[in-house]
């Protein structure tokens, strides 16, 4: 179906033009800026895959609770979160004109907003929709072995050979993690807990920083679970000047002190997201039968940046160090 004629039939909208923005490293998704004659902008993003509810309706709820910040869909002309057409999903959104926060940069203030958006995230009931809950669950992760045992397997003539020497150069950090995350999830499984509506990828990937404020988009990996799930991105290295205020700037605007922050909880969730990115890019690579160069360099790209220092390993080491000391087995 033709997206202007899709547009006018599913949503009501009269577009005069279409524009493909670029959209980061979710190949499953396009966005396109919608032109609509002498109204304001839309932002049609079509998916592929079986869509996930609450991956729309949480947002709804949100915006609908009063959480400004919340990038919510538009009903379709049946009152619906999304539609699917031709084995795509479609959702439509106001259009934000605005950078995302890697390529805008934040700044003191933009952390504090942040903060303060999050939290009002965080204090709204979860919605009727079924929402998964955090269950620290370790096994998941267990094929971590598996990859670098294919890693040896890649031969000198293979095109992702640079990307077997890469994830063997950093092997050791990502055992690591996941044997901190070992010790750490029997723990979290044990205590009482205050579950909250998590966006459960909050880096600056998924904020748009506008003339009119901060915007959270991307509500893909949206769950239950503690708040802490939602700071793993907050800049607090443990060290640096810099971080440390950026990090204070972002807690004054959540309502929270450093020292409440539950750091096992905190370094679980870093953890686990080293372990996710590293064994996410071997699926891509390692898992393909076959690949080009680009594609390969790419990869290659992005499973460096995951141990740049001062990233998210850094992060992860950071929050370990603030474990008790027979908890903590990586920043050492």
């Amino acid at each position: 179906m033709d997206l202007l004629e899709g547009l006018h039939l599913r949503y009501g909208v009269l577009a005069t033009e279409l524009r493909l923005l670029t959209d980061g490293l979710d190949e499953a998704a396009r966005t396109f800026r919608v032109g609509v004659g002498n109204g304001p902008d839309l932002a049609l993003r079509l998916a592929a895959g079986d869509p996930r509810p609450v991956t729309y309706l949480v947002p709804l709820h949100l915006r609908d609770s009063g959480v400004d910040a919340v990038v919510a869909p538009l009903p379709t002309m049946t009152g619906e979160a999304f539609v699917k057409v031709d084995g795509l999903t479609w959702s439509l959104y106001p259009f934000v004109d605005g950078a995302d926060g890697w390529t805008h940069g934040m700044d003191e203030q933009d952390w504090h907003n942040l903060g303060s958006a999050l939290r009002a995230v965080h204090d709204v009931p979860p919605a009727d929709a079924v929402v998964p809950r955090e269950a620290f669950d370790v096994t998941r992760y267990d094929g971590l072995t598996a990859w670098n045992a294919a890693s040896r397997q890649v031969g000198p003539d293979d095109p992702r050979r640079d990307f077997a020497a890469v994830w063997q150069e950093h092997e050791p950090t990502a055992g690591a993690m996941l044997d901190q995350m070992r010790v750490l999830a029997p723990l979290l499984r044990r205590r009482p807990r205050q579950d909250v509506l998590c966006h459960g990828d909050l880096h600056p990937g998924n904020l748009l920083i506008g003339a009119d404020g901060i915007h959270i988009i991307d509500w893909g990996d949206v769950l239950l679970a503690p708040r802490e799930r939602d700071f793993i991105y907050v800049p607090d290295d443990g060290t640096a000047e810099d971080a440390q205020v950026l990090a204070s700037s972002f807690f004054r605007g959540y309502g929270l002190r450093q020292a409440q922050v539950d750091w096992p909880t905190l370094a679980y969730y870093r953890c686990e997201r080293v372990v996710q990115d590293v064994i996410g890019w071997a699926e891509t690579v390692l898992g393909a039968n076959e690949m080009d160069g680009a594609e390969v360099e790419r990869a290659v790209h992005w499973l460096r940046m995951v141990f740049v220092p001062g990233d998210d390993v850094a992060g992860a080491q950071a929050a370990c160090r603030r474990l008790p000391a027979d908890l903590d087995v990586i920043s050492g």
